[in-house]
C-alpha cells in the first residue's frame, strides 16, 4: 500500500511541477465563471451540468496525462516499484486524487458564490443534507 501512495504521489508532484495544470485551471474557472453567472439559479440542474461538464472533463485530463508519459520515467518508476498491478493502482489513485481536488473546487464554487450574494443566488435555500 505505501508504493500505491509514493506511486501516486509523484505523479502529483510531477504534474504539479509541470505547465499542464495552468490550461485545465483556466477552463475551470472559465466554465464555472459562465455558469453561474445567471441569477437566481436552480441548484439541482447547475450541479447536473456541472457534473456533466466534470466527467468530460477529466475523461480529457486522463488522456493527456496517458499522451504526455515519458514512457523511460514511467518504466523506471514501474522497476523501482516491483510490482506492475501497484504502479498502475497508483497512477489510478493520482487520477482519482485530482478528480477530488477538481470536484471539491467545483463544489465550492457556487457555495461561495451564495455566500457572497448573501442567499439569494439559488431559488431556493442552499443547505447540506
Amino acid at each position: 500500500m505505501k508504493k500505491i501512495w509514493s506511486v501516486a504521489k509523484y505523479k502529483l508532484q510531477y504534474y504539479g511541477k509541470g505547465y499542464t495544470f495552468v490550461m485545465p485551471l483556466i477552463i475551470i474557472c472559465i466554465f464555472m465563471r459562465f455558469m453561474y453567472s445567471v441569477k437566481p439559479m436552480d441548484v439541482v440542474s447547475g450541479y447536473i451540468i456541472t457534473v456533466n461538464f466534470l466527467f468530460l472533463f477529466m475523461t480529457w485530463i486522463g488522456m493527456t496525462e496517458t499522451n504526455r508519459e515519458n514512457r523511460a520515467l514511467e518504466q523506471i518508476v514501474e522497476l523501482r516499484v516491483n510490482k506492475a498491478w501497484a504502479y498502475f493502482a497508483g497512477k489510478m489513485l493520482f487520477l482519482l486524487m485530482l478528480s477530488l481536488i477538481i470536484a471539491a473546487l467545483c463544489t465550492v464554487w457556487p457555495f461561495v458564490q451564495n455566500i457572497i450574494e448573501k442567499g439569494t443566488f439559488f431559488k431556493r435555500e442552499y443547505l447540506p443534507e
